[in-house]
């Protein structure tokens, strides 16, 4: 042996993997459901728009999109959720 310490790269992710498994869902024509530890979050096209934070309740963007966008927002349950910056909900994906 040279000391050098063969490592897996992904050894550090593979650890978290057993704590949580994230969960893809399609939901509709344009909107995806995804799971993480922290929140399941309503993406409309590619984009994060809305969230249910576990433990503090849905929120949903301040930026405008578009009508079908908003339609996506109202019919998930987020019609009434405190408005958050998009950084946020970029930051939870």
């Amino acid at each position: 042996m040279n000391g050098l310490e063969t490592v897996d790269p992904l050894s550090h992710f593979n650890c978290h993997k057993t704590l949580f498994k994230m969960q893809l869902t399609p939901i509709g024509s344009n909107q995806t459901e995804v799971e993480t530890a922290d929140a399941r979050i309503l993406f409309s096209y590619r984009t994060p728009v809305a969230a249910y934070v576990f433990g503090e309740g849905y929120v949903k963007t301040s930026t405008w999109y578009s009508s079908t966008t908003s339609r996506h927002i109202n019919k998930w349950g987020a019609r009434d959720a405190k408005e958050v910056d998009q950084k946020f909900l970029d930051n939870l994906a």
